[in-house]
């Protein structure tokens, strides 16, 4: 029975990981543009916060002992908390007309947090302090979404922002941690993947590109499958790199891909 119940909480506490967020979001983006553009912003910056925290608290995980999964870096916050907290918490919100998605969606998100207490990688606070970053994150989102500020600014200057500051952000994380731990490595590769994101939906959006929203299931798995084929020849790619600044590039390439390289493709096709 002890074996079946962790199963079932490795399952759950997947549901909060880099692999089900590389899956989905491509998905959510294509069925409804605006809505899945906000929710990988929050999600990236979610991520970057989270580990930026762990590189300056440094707070050590529980004894090796108690685990019964592996995991890397620092322990809080709780990365798998924060991924919960922001992107079901996103989807809670923006869907909020839909009671039972609402329900699910917040009982995923106590799931998958106190899968990492079952599982012995985190403590009570690592949970707690994840959820606190992915609901600032949602806040952050929607408070700079709502000024409309880059109507007001030009393409040029709109993608050199977007190069920049993921940059800087990653550069900060690395001086605080003081060197290129495994916080610095993710940190890296949301960042990377947020500036190829937005630099392909700037570039899509000034050429009119964009693929359409679209309720047709058909049309939905093309333009997914292609992007999760993208996905994964990247994410495969990135295992043989042992540059961070490579991992960057892919990761840029795999944000990109995602807005501006897939509707290419569909448009040939």
């Amino acid at each position: 029975m002890s074996d079946i119940v962790d199963l079932l909480f490795v399952i759950i506490t997947n549901l909060g990981s880099e692999l089900f967020l590389l899956a989905t979001l491509p998905v959510i983006y294509y069925y409804r543009k605006e809505i899945g553009l906000k929710l990988a912003t929050v999600v990236l910056i979610g991520i970057w916060l989270t580990h930026f925290l762990k590189a300056y608290f440094k707070i050590e995980r529980p004894p090796e002992e108690l685990w019964k999964v592996s995991a890397s870096g620092y322990s809080f916050p709780s990365g798998h908390s924060t991924n919960a907290a922001s992107y079901w918490g996103y989807l809670a919100y923006r869907f909020r007309k839909y009671r039972v998605f609402v329900l699910l969606s917040f009982l995923l998100i106590i799931l998958i947090g106190y899968s990492r207490i079952y599982l012995g990688v985190h403590r009570f606070e690592d949970i707690i302090g994840g959820y606190l970053v992915g609901l600032f994150s949602i806040a952050l989102v929607e408070v700079l979404s709502n000024r409309r500020v880059h109507e007001e600014i030009s393409l040029g200057v709109s993608i050199s922002f977007m190069i920049i500051l993921p940059a800087i952000l990653v550069y900060i994380t690395y001086i605080v941690a003081g060197s290129f731990i495994s916080d610095v490595e993710v940190a890296i590769k949301a960042m990377g993947a947020f500036s190829g994101i937005y630099v392909g939906y700037l570039i899509a959006e000034s050429k009119s590109m964009h693929l359409p929203d679209t309720d047709n299931l058909v049309e939905l798995a093309i333009r997914s499958i292609i992007a999760l084929l993208l996905i994964i020849v990247i994410y495969l790619l990135n295992k043989f790199v042992m540059i961070s600044l490579l991992t960057y590039v892919l990761y840029w390439f795999m944000g990109i891909s995602i807005t501006l390289i897939v509707p290419m493709i569909r448009v040939r096709l």
